[in-house]
């Protein structure tokens, strides 16, 4: 169960943080085969002073147009699917919502099952608990990181 995080300047129109989920979603579920309904996302909205980022960084300019999405998922996934996946939200946000490919910084935290305990224990949350469950501490194989019951 992927949870997508985005945050952008309120500079932008009524419906953009949506828009940028539904676009993300849909590249979530053709390129890196997220399910159909597996969609938690949490938009936010920021005033300007909000976003502290630089005029530019290792030669790439950055606006006030940035839109940062940070993907807490599952590991598994090769670095070529990645930037395929990186490389389809930033062509479809720039064709369908104008936003520059330069302004978009998409951050993946991968969250991994080192353990055949901890995969039991994350089985047992998703069907017989009614518990939603993102990742699992490596260090205590039974104590869920984020847990939403």
């Amino acid at each position: 169960m992927p949870l997508v995080r985005i945050d952008h300047a309120q500079d932008h129109p009524e419906g953009f943080g949506r828009a940028v989920g539904e676009i993300v979603y849909r590249a979530m579920m053709e390129e890196i085969s997220v399910p159909a309904d597996d969609k938690f996302q949490i938009i936010t909205t920021h005033q300007a002073n909000e976003i502290n980022i630089p005029k530019s960084y290792l030669g790439i300019e950055y606006t006030q147009g940035i839109v940062f999405i940070q993907i807490t998922l599952n590991a598994g996934r090769t670095v070529e699917l990645k930037k395929k996946f990186y490389h389809r939200i930033a062509n479809d946000l720039h064709a369908e919502l104008k936003v520059r490919k330069e302004d978009v910084r998409l951050v993946m935290v991968k969250c991994s099952m080192d353990r055949r305990s901890e995969r039991k224990f994350l089985l047992y949350c998703l069907l017989g608990a009614g518990v939603s469950i993102i990742c699992v501490s490596k260090r205590h194989a039974y104590l869920p990181v984020f847990c939403n019951v």
